[in-house]
């Protein structure tokens, strides 16, 4: 499984291809850039960062707001790979 420092990353490459589409080639894309889409404070972000704790939660409400497989983030899974297999799944179970 990924940390969450790689997770970030990966959502920078994800914003910053957004960016791209949208003319803006040059965006130098931050902490807090992600921090916004996850929905949560950049101190917030850096403490997760910092301790090595994935914000799960958020990281699901992203993934399917912006319909990315959750997998890609966590384990660097493509869809495509899951197919016919038992592979290692992320699933988080909200109780409400």
């Amino acid at each position: 499984m990924k940390t969450m420092k790689e997770i970030v990353e990966d959502v920078k490459d994800i914003i910053a291809n957004e960016y791209h589409t949208q003319g803006a080639e040059n965006a130098k894309i931050k902490d807090s850039d992600v921090a916004r889409e996850l929905g949560v404070s950049s101190n917030n972000l850096a403490i997760a960062k910092t301790r090595g704790k994935i914000l799960y939660d958020e990281l699901i409400s992203y993934c399917a707001k912006k319909a990315i497989c959750i997998n890609t983030l966590l384990f660097n899974q493509t869809p495509e790979s899951l197919k016919g297999t038992n592979k290692l799944l992320a699933f988080k179970c909200l109780m409400y």
